[in-house]
């Protein structure tokens, strides 16, 4: 019986008070029995499984749309701040922790743990060891159809005796197998900020990184990362009574990424590459989205589309669309540009990702009748042993009218 927002049970109350709290593994938290006689709920109880604080990771660069999202999806119920480590966003304090994990701004989640040791070798003491295992194996329940088998520790000297054996031992305890790098269980351990003597152990919340997408069955050397994705097609600024287009779609994870925002009027994805079309077609079947979507083989130079079609447009040139062999970046880009601008409704709005800054500036800067520069985000994303350095150029659709022919006639002169 339900009285007064708790569950009543109808047994007697001091035997009740007794029993042990009840672990709720979707949470990660416990329940109990009050004196009263009540179960409480799980936000009212001491939360024996709960982190100190957590942490976000984002792409550098672009920690202020996480930051935004964050305090979104926790209803404003939350303190977090950005921090001196590029990518990363600390949250102090959330009523709702598991909200973090519906987040598409963020890379992964992780719980954070606090301990007043001098060295890692303290962690291997029985009460902080116990401590980690139970916020580890806490995690590995609140998802029980997801199998954890390995994990994974990152940390300075991660090849040290010390270290191993912390791994090691972690292993033993949770029954997973070892793993250099991306285990099931992913840890990561630091040493707290000047001031605070200690050391901090952080536990990604989720199996996979959230921003590998469970519906990404199919993935094309070179695709977009899909947090970065998600931000393009925010830039967008969606509405349900949209027309989209995704240039260049390759394996249409901006596409994805903008019907998953909100719905469109008409959604569309153009590539050349048959494969690239062939993997998105798999993607969209495996988000349920491919009946919303139309796509089409076309180059991003010659649109099988009518004048003023469109009230936004997306494109990852670089990344998303196999360049023919030989030809000049800049007069692709200018043509790109221009053919976008033929298909783009007075005010559309375009968000383009690309590495090839020199080029795209001088196709914006030939383009400036139709095209004006709203807004530039620069980030970063790792890439093999380095980083690479993208910027997404969001651009804004002047009244100016460009017909086909038009078009056609810059394109032959080259201006």
């Amino acid at each position: 019986m339900r009285d007064g927002g708790c569950w009543r049970n109808e047994i007697d109350a001091k035997s009740m008070s007794r029993r042990a709290p009840t672990f709720n593994s979707q949470t990660g938290f416990f329940r109990r029995v009050s004196n009263r006689g009540e179960y409480t709920r799980d936000r009212e109880l001491p939360r024996t499984t709960r982190f100190d604080s957590y942490e976000v990771e984002t792409i550098p660069g672009l920690e202020g749309y996480a930051l935004r999202e964050i305090t979104e999806v926790c209803a404003h119920r939350v303190v977090a701040r950005l921090t001196s480590e590029p990518g990363r966003i600390l949250v102090d304090q959330v009523e709702a922790p598991e909200r973090l994990l519906g987040m598409r701004a963020a890379s992964a989640v992780y719980g954070r743990l606090f301990f007043p040791v001098a060295r890692p070798t303290g962690l291997l003491g029985h009460r902080d060891f116990t401590t980690l295992t139970i916020h580890a194996r806490s995690v590995m329940e609140r998802t029980p159809t997801e199998a954890f088998e390995t994990l994974s520790l990152s940390a300075a000297g991660r090849d040290s005796a010390v270290l191993k054996r912390l791994g090691d031992e972690l292993c033993r305890a949770l029954g997973l197998a070892k793993s250099e790098s991306r285990g099931d269980l992913a840890l990561r351990l630091k040493r707290a900020s000047a001031g605070s003597r200690g050391w901090i152990v952080l536990i990604r919340l989720t199996r996979r990184p959230l921003s590998t997408r469970p519906w990404r069955v199919c993935n094309m050397p070179g695709a977009i990362n899909a947090v970065v994705a998600h931000v393009a097609a925010k830039l967008t600024k969606p509405n349900p009574s949209q027309r989209f287009l995704n240039l260049a779609c390759g394996s249409s994870t901006i596409l994805i990424e903008r019907l998953q925002l909100c719905t469109a009027r008409f959604a569309g994805g153009v590539d050349v590459d048959p494969s690239a079309l062939a993997c998105s077609s798999k993607n969209l079947a495996a988000s349920r989205l491919d009946r919303a979507v139309g796509l089409l083989r076309a180059d991003a130079t010659n649109l099988p589309f009518v004048d003023a079609s469109f009230d936004a447009l997306s494109g990852d040139l670089p990344f998303g669309m196999l360049v023919r062999g030989g030809l000049d970046r800049n007069r692709f880009y200018f043509e790109a540009l221009l053919e976008a601008a033929r298909v783009a409704k007075p005010h559309a709005r375009m968000s383009l990702i690309t590495t090839n800054h020199s080029a795209i500036q001088h196709a914006i800067d030939r383009t400036e009748a139709h095209w004006r520069v709203k807004e530039t985000i620069p980030f970063s994303l790792s890439f093999q042993s380095g980083y690479i350095h993208p910027r997404i150029y969001v651009l804004s659709r002047s009244v100016s009218r460009l017909p086909r022919r038009e078009v056609a006639e810059l394109t032959h002169r080259g201006e």
